[in-house]
């Protein structure tokens, strides 16, 4: 009877034993488990901002690149005629835009002019001038900023 309760007390310690064993092992796991979480978390935040600074440079570069180009093409012109006719198509193929129109004001008559025009439809654009604040120039004129229109109507302009 002795060697039996011998017996099942030490398979007991040995179970109790291994149990704290495999309780420990558990808690190194989770605890490994949150060093690699965070150390995922910190490289995908890294990778994050590697991919922003390279959107930033790529940028940087753009800008730079179309203002040596431009910078290039305003010395090569002689008068401000040639210099609106060739620099606005270059602008456009720069920023992609399938067309365009240059407009300067004049003040004595408080007009803009249009100076150049780039992919426009000679007959969608006889008026060569409006008055500040007249239709989306005029009021970008008046306002000193960009207009930025999403919800263009179907017959608004046509692209030939």
């Amino acid at each position: 009877y002795t060697l039996t309760f011998v017996s099942s007390f030490t398979i007991d310690n040995l179970f109790l034993k291994q149990q704290k064993q495999s309780d420990q092992l558990l808690k190194d796991l989770e605890g490994e488990r949150n060093i690699l979480h965070g150390a995922q978390n910190e490289l995908n935040q890294t990778l994050i901002e590697l991919q922003n600074s390279k959107r930033d440079e790529e940028r940087r570069n753009w800008v730079s690149t179309g203002v040596t180009q431009f910078s290039e093409l305003l010395r090569k012109q002689e008068n401000l005629s040639m210099i609106y006719d060739v620099v606005l198509p270059h602008i456009c193929r720069y920023i992609q835009a399938n067309q365009a129109a240059l407009y300067v004001a004049n003040p004595e008559k408080e007009l803009l002019e249009m100076t150049s025009k780039y992919a426009y439809n000679r007959k969608k654009y006889q008026l060569q001038a409006v008055s500040y604040g007249e239709g989306l120039v005029g009021q970008c004129f008046d306002e000193q900023d960009i207009l930025y229109i999403t919800d263009v109507p179907q017959d608004y302009i046509r692209i030939t």
